[in-house]
Protein backbone atom coordinates (compact mmCIF):
# COMPACT_ATOMS: atom_id res chain seq x y z
CA UNK A 1 0.00 0.00 0.00
CA UNK A 2 3.06 2.50 0.61
CA UNK A 3 4.19 1.41 -2.61
CA UNK A 4 1.18 2.08 -4.43
CA UNK A 5 0.97 6.04 -2.43
CA UNK A 6 4.69 6.96 -3.43
CA UNK A 7 3.74 6.01 -6.98
CA UNK A 8 0.41 7.89 -7.39
CA UNK A 9 1.84 11.28 -5.28
CA UNK A 10 5.03 11.25 -7.89
CA UNK A 11 2.44 11.60 -10.66
CA UNK A 12 0.36 14.14 -8.96
CA UNK A 13 3.81 16.16 -8.41
CA UNK A 14 4.46 15.75 -12.43
CA UNK A 15 1.48 16.91 -13.38
CA UNK A 16 2.27 19.44 -11.45
CA UNK A 17 5.46 20.45 -13.14
CA UNK A 18 3.51 19.94 -16.34
CA UNK A 19 1.17 22.61 -15.56
CA UNK A 20 3.57 25.23 -13.77
CA UNK A 21 5.45 25.22 -17.43
CA UNK A 22 2.69 25.28 -19.73
CA UNK A 23 1.62 28.00 -17.72
CA UNK A 24 5.30 30.17 -17.53
CA UNK A 25 5.35 29.40 -21.54
CA UNK A 26 1.84 31.06 -21.48
CA UNK A 27 2.56 34.03 -19.29
CA UNK A 28 5.78 34.55 -21.52
CA UNK A 29 3.76 34.68 -24.60
CA UNK A 30 1.99 37.60 -23.36
CA UNK A 31 4.65 39.28 -21.87
CA UNK A 32 5.72 39.08 -25.78
CA UNK A 33 2.36 40.11 -26.98
CA UNK A 34 1.90 42.89 -24.87
CA UNK A 35 5.64 44.03 -24.37
CA UNK A 36 6.16 44.20 -28.89
CA UNK A 37 2.55 45.06 -29.27
CA UNK A 38 2.99 47.83 -27.07
CA UNK A 39 6.23 48.79 -28.91
CA UNK A 40 4.35 48.67 -32.17
CA UNK A 41 1.73 51.36 -30.92
CA UNK A 42 4.16 53.44 -29.79
CA UNK A 43 6.36 53.28 -33.09
CA UNK A 44 3.25 53.80 -35.06
CA UNK A 45 2.02 57.03 -33.09
CA UNK A 46 5.34 58.34 -34.04
CA UNK A 47 5.23 57.73 -37.80
CA UNK A 48 2.19 58.98 -38.10
CA UNK A 49 2.64 62.16 -36.05
CA UNK A 50 5.48 62.64 -38.67
CA UNK A 51 3.54 61.74 -41.54
CA UNK A 52 1.05 64.04 -40.67
CA UNK A 53 3.84 67.12 -40.11
CA UNK A 54 5.36 65.97 -43.41
CA UNK A 55 2.04 66.73 -45.17
CA UNK A 56 0.63 69.86 -43.86
CA UNK A 57 4.66 71.31 -44.48
CA UNK A 58 4.50 69.70 -47.66
CA UNK A 59 1.43 71.09 -48.52
CA UNK A 60 2.47 74.99 -47.88
CA UNK A 61 3.85 74.95 -51.28
CA UNK A 62 1.52 73.51 -53.53
CA UNK A 63 -0.34 73.64 -55.82
CA UNK A 64 2.45 75.22 -57.68
CA UNK A 65 5.63 73.73 -56.57
CA UNK A 66 5.24 69.70 -55.65
CA UNK A 67 8.92 69.62 -56.23
CA UNK A 68 9.70 71.77 -53.38
CA UNK A 69 6.85 70.79 -51.58
CA UNK A 70 8.11 66.53 -51.54
CA UNK A 71 11.59 68.28 -50.65
CA UNK A 72 9.91 69.99 -47.51
CA UNK A 73 7.85 66.92 -46.79
CA UNK A 74 10.77 63.92 -46.88
CA UNK A 75 13.13 66.97 -44.69
CA UNK A 76 10.22 66.80 -41.87
CA UNK A 77 10.70 62.59 -42.16
CA UNK A 78 14.21 62.52 -42.00
CA UNK A 79 13.94 64.99 -38.55
CA UNK A 80 11.35 63.28 -36.92
CA UNK A 81 11.93 59.05 -37.73
CA UNK A 82 15.43 57.54 -36.54
CA UNK A 83 16.77 54.46 -38.05
CA UNK A 84 15.89 53.66 -41.45
CA UNK A 85 12.41 53.80 -43.35
CA UNK A 86 11.03 53.79 -46.81
CA UNK A 87 8.97 56.62 -47.75
CA UNK A 88 6.55 57.50 -50.76
CA UNK A 89 4.97 61.46 -51.53
CA UNK A 90 2.39 61.52 -54.65
CA UNK A 91 0.47 64.10 -55.46
CA UNK A 92 -3.21 64.46 -57.24
CA UNK A 93 -3.90 65.48 -60.26
CA UNK A 94 -4.67 69.07 -59.32
CA UNK A 95 -1.40 68.90 -57.26
CA UNK A 96 -4.10 70.15 -54.50
CA UNK A 97 -3.65 67.01 -52.17
CA UNK A 98 0.06 65.80 -50.75
CA UNK A 99 0.03 62.20 -49.51
CA UNK A 100 2.55 60.27 -47.60
CA UNK A 101 3.06 56.80 -46.97
CA UNK A 102 5.26 55.38 -44.51
CA UNK A 103 6.76 51.72 -43.91
CA UNK A 104 9.11 51.02 -41.30
CA UNK A 105 10.08 47.44 -40.47
CA UNK A 106 10.79 46.59 -36.68
CA UNK A 107 12.23 44.08 -34.77
CA UNK A 108 10.51 42.50 -32.33
CA UNK A 109 12.21 41.74 -28.27
CA UNK A 110 10.08 38.93 -26.59
CA UNK A 111 7.84 37.51 -29.48
CA UNK A 112 10.75 35.93 -31.11
CA UNK A 113 10.21 33.12 -28.72
CA UNK A 114 7.24 32.38 -30.99
CA UNK A 115 9.06 32.41 -33.78
CA UNK A 116 7.92 36.15 -34.77
CA UNK A 117 11.39 38.07 -35.14
CA UNK A 118 10.22 41.46 -36.54
CA UNK A 119 7.28 43.22 -38.53
CA UNK A 120 6.34 46.28 -40.52
CA UNK A 121 4.05 48.87 -39.88
CA UNK A 122 2.40 51.58 -42.50
CA UNK A 123 0.78 54.87 -41.95
CA UNK A 124 -0.91 57.49 -44.22
CA UNK A 125 -1.61 61.15 -44.00
CA UNK A 126 -2.73 63.70 -46.69
CA UNK A 127 -3.31 67.25 -46.62
CA UNK A 128 -4.87 69.55 -49.25
CA UNK A 129 -4.00 73.18 -50.15
CA UNK A 130 -7.41 74.53 -51.49
CA UNK A 131 -9.37 77.65 -51.68
CA UNK A 132 -10.32 78.65 -48.17
CA UNK A 133 -13.64 78.12 -47.63
CA UNK A 134 -13.44 79.66 -43.66
CA UNK A 135 -11.01 81.73 -42.03
CA UNK A 136 -9.96 80.75 -38.32
CA UNK A 137 -9.35 84.27 -37.19
CA UNK A 138 -7.34 87.58 -38.90
CA UNK A 139 -10.25 89.45 -40.80
CA UNK A 140 -9.96 93.02 -41.42
CA UNK A 141 -13.20 95.18 -41.01
CA UNK A 142 -13.03 95.89 -45.01
CA UNK A 143 -15.79 94.44 -47.36
CA UNK A 144 -15.56 94.07 -51.35
CA UNK A 145 -17.07 92.80 -53.66
CA UNK A 146 -15.17 90.91 -56.21
CA UNK A 147 -14.28 92.61 -59.60
CA UNK A 148 -13.14 89.39 -61.32
CA UNK A 149 -10.85 91.66 -63.64
CA UNK A 150 -8.57 91.83 -60.68
CA UNK A 151 -6.19 89.46 -60.92
CA UNK A 152 -4.35 88.23 -57.60
CA UNK A 153 -1.68 86.96 -59.28
CA UNK A 154 -0.84 90.03 -60.98
CA UNK A 155 0.75 92.40 -58.12
CA UNK A 156 -0.83 95.36 -60.29
CA UNK A 157 -1.11 98.11 -57.40
CA UNK A 158 -4.58 98.84 -56.52
CA UNK A 159 -6.30 102.18 -54.79
CA UNK A 160 -8.27 100.02 -52.12
CA UNK A 161 -10.96 103.20 -51.81
CA UNK A 162 -14.22 102.06 -51.05
CA UNK A 163 -14.29 98.96 -53.57
CA UNK A 164 -11.20 98.64 -56.08
CA UNK A 165 -11.73 100.30 -59.67
CA UNK A 166 -15.23 100.68 -58.97
CA UNK A 167 -16.88 103.82 -57.76
CA UNK A 168 -19.09 103.30 -53.87
CA UNK A 169 -22.14 105.21 -55.79
CA UNK A 170 -22.26 101.47 -57.77
CA UNK A 171 -21.77 99.38 -55.27
CA UNK A 172 -22.39 100.74 -51.87
CA UNK A 173 -26.02 101.55 -50.62
CA UNK A 174 -26.78 105.12 -48.16
CA UNK A 175 -24.50 105.71 -45.48
CA UNK A 176 -22.16 102.83 -45.90
CA UNK A 177 -17.91 103.52 -46.99
CA UNK A 178 -17.34 99.33 -47.56
CA UNK A 179 -16.76 98.81 -43.67
CA UNK A 180 -18.32 95.69 -41.96
CA UNK A 181 -18.80 95.05 -38.49
CA UNK A 182 -16.74 91.66 -37.75
CA UNK A 183 -16.16 92.47 -33.66
CA UNK A 184 -20.52 91.70 -33.19
CA UNK A 185 -21.32 93.09 -29.95
CA UNK A 186 -17.87 92.84 -28.13
CA UNK A 187 -17.75 96.56 -26.36
CA UNK A 188 -13.51 95.87 -25.91
CA UNK A 189 -13.29 95.12 -29.41
CA UNK A 190 -14.31 97.56 -31.76
CA UNK A 191 -13.63 98.85 -35.25
CA UNK A 192 -9.82 100.07 -34.16
CA UNK A 193 -8.79 97.21 -33.13
CA UNK A 194 -10.20 95.46 -35.52
CA UNK A 195 -7.67 97.01 -37.95
CA UNK A 196 -4.96 96.90 -35.93
CA UNK A 197 -5.52 93.29 -34.68
CA UNK A 198 -7.73 91.14 -36.85
CA UNK A 199 -10.99 89.61 -35.77
CA UNK A 200 -10.89 86.90 -33.02
CA UNK A 201 -13.91 85.18 -34.67
CA UNK A 202 -13.85 82.31 -37.17
CA UNK A 203 -16.12 83.56 -40.52
CA UNK A 204 -16.93 81.24 -43.09
CA UNK A 205 -18.57 81.05 -46.50
CA UNK A 206 -22.04 81.71 -46.18
CA UNK A 207 -21.75 83.69 -42.51
CA UNK A 208 -23.64 87.04 -42.05
CA UNK A 209 -21.80 89.94 -41.19
CA UNK A 210 -23.23 93.35 -40.72
CA UNK A 211 -22.06 96.14 -42.45
CA UNK A 212 -21.01 99.59 -40.02
CA UNK A 213 -21.77 102.38 -41.48
CA UNK A 214 -20.42 106.05 -41.36
CA UNK A 215 -16.66 106.63 -43.48
CA UNK A 216 -14.46 106.53 -40.08
CA UNK A 217 -11.67 108.05 -42.34
CA UNK A 218 -9.99 109.00 -39.57
CA UNK A 219 -10.36 105.73 -37.20
CA UNK A 220 -9.13 104.04 -40.86
CA UNK A 221 -6.35 106.47 -41.55
CA UNK A 222 -4.73 106.10 -38.00
CA UNK A 223 -5.13 102.37 -37.72
CA UNK A 224 -4.05 101.34 -40.67
CA UNK A 225 -0.74 103.41 -40.91
CA UNK A 226 -0.13 102.12 -37.18
CA UNK A 227 -0.37 98.26 -38.82
CA UNK A 228 1.87 99.06 -41.25
CA UNK A 229 4.82 100.63 -38.75
CA UNK A 230 4.37 97.82 -36.96
CA UNK A 231 5.04 95.34 -39.72
CA UNK A 232 8.00 97.34 -40.99
CA UNK A 233 5.62 98.91 -43.89
CA UNK A 234 4.21 96.16 -45.69
CA UNK A 235 1.11 93.68 -44.18
CA UNK A 236 -0.97 91.54 -45.86
CA UNK A 237 -4.77 91.77 -44.79
CA UNK A 238 -7.68 89.16 -45.16
CA UNK A 239 -10.87 90.70 -46.32
CA UNK A 240 -13.95 89.22 -46.77
CA UNK A 241 -16.13 88.84 -50.08
CA UNK A 242 -19.37 89.88 -50.97
CA UNK A 243 -21.77 88.83 -53.72
CA UNK A 244 -23.48 92.44 -52.85
CA UNK A 245 -23.13 95.53 -50.34
CA UNK A 246 -25.17 97.76 -51.62
CA UNK A 247 -28.01 97.95 -48.26
CA UNK A 248 -28.76 100.99 -46.43
CA UNK A 249 -27.44 101.74 -43.19
CA UNK A 250 -26.44 98.51 -40.73
CA UNK A 251 -27.76 95.72 -42.64
CA UNK A 252 -26.40 91.83 -43.04
CA UNK A 253 -24.40 90.88 -45.89
CA UNK A 254 -23.29 87.29 -46.65
CA UNK A 255 -19.95 86.79 -46.93
CA UNK A 256 -18.75 84.60 -50.45
CA UNK A 257 -15.10 84.09 -50.56
CA UNK A 258 -11.70 85.77 -48.89
CA UNK A 259 -8.91 87.67 -50.54
CA UNK A 260 -5.67 89.07 -49.29
CA UNK A 261 -4.19 92.29 -50.33
CA UNK A 262 -1.05 93.36 -49.78
CA UNK A 263 -1.02 97.20 -48.06
CA UNK A 264 1.74 99.08 -49.19
CA UNK A 265 0.90 102.73 -48.08
CA UNK A 266 -2.00 104.66 -46.63
CA UNK A 267 -3.10 108.18 -47.48
CA UNK A 268 -5.98 110.58 -45.90
CA UNK A 269 -7.66 112.85 -48.16
CA UNK A 270 -9.60 114.79 -46.37
CA UNK A 271 -12.51 112.61 -45.74
CA UNK A 272 -11.28 110.08 -47.96
CA UNK A 273 -8.60 107.36 -47.74
CA UNK A 274 -6.71 106.00 -50.34
CA UNK A 275 -5.27 102.46 -49.46
CA UNK A 276 -2.52 101.33 -52.20
CA UNK A 277 -1.11 97.66 -52.74
CA UNK A 278 -2.26 94.91 -54.49
CA UNK A 279 -3.65 91.47 -54.06
CA UNK A 280 -1.94 88.43 -52.90
CA UNK A 281 -1.67 84.68 -52.59
CA UNK A 282 -1.47 84.22 -49.10
CA UNK A 283 -2.34 80.35 -46.45
CA UNK A 284 -3.94 80.85 -44.10
CA UNK A 285 -5.67 78.77 -40.91
CA UNK A 286 -9.24 77.34 -41.70
CA UNK A 287 -11.10 74.80 -43.56
CA UNK A 288 -10.23 74.45 -47.34
CA UNK A 289 -12.72 73.35 -50.16
CA UNK A 290 -11.00 71.37 -53.23
CA UNK A 291 -14.23 72.68 -55.23
CA UNK A 292 -14.15 76.19 -54.09
CA UNK A 293 -13.60 79.40 -55.85
CA UNK A 294 -10.01 80.74 -55.41
CA UNK A 295 -10.15 83.98 -54.77
CA UNK A 296 -6.18 83.86 -53.57
CA UNK A 297 -6.68 82.82 -50.11
CA UNK A 298 -6.09 79.21 -49.48
CA UNK A 299 -5.92 76.65 -46.91
CA UNK A 300 -3.99 74.06 -45.63
CA UNK A 301 -5.63 70.77 -43.75
CA UNK A 302 -5.50 66.86 -43.40
CA UNK A 303 -7.75 65.17 -44.52
CA UNK A 304 -6.66 61.57 -44.36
Amino acid sequence: MKKSKTKANFNHKGSIAVIIAMTIAVLLAMTALVTDVGAMALTRNKLQSAADSAALAGAQELPSNTTQAEIIARDYLDKNISDSYTADVVFSDSNQKISVNITKNIGFAFARILGINDGDINVHAAAINAPARSVVSGLRPFGIVWNPELDFQSNEEVILKYIPNITAEDELGPGNFGSVNLWGKDPQYKYPENILNGTKNHYAIGDGVDTYPGNNAGPTAKNLRDLLDANSGSVTILIPLFSTMDVPGNKEIIITGFAAFQIDDVEQKGNNVDVTGHFVEHVTLGNADLDGTDYGVRAVNLVE
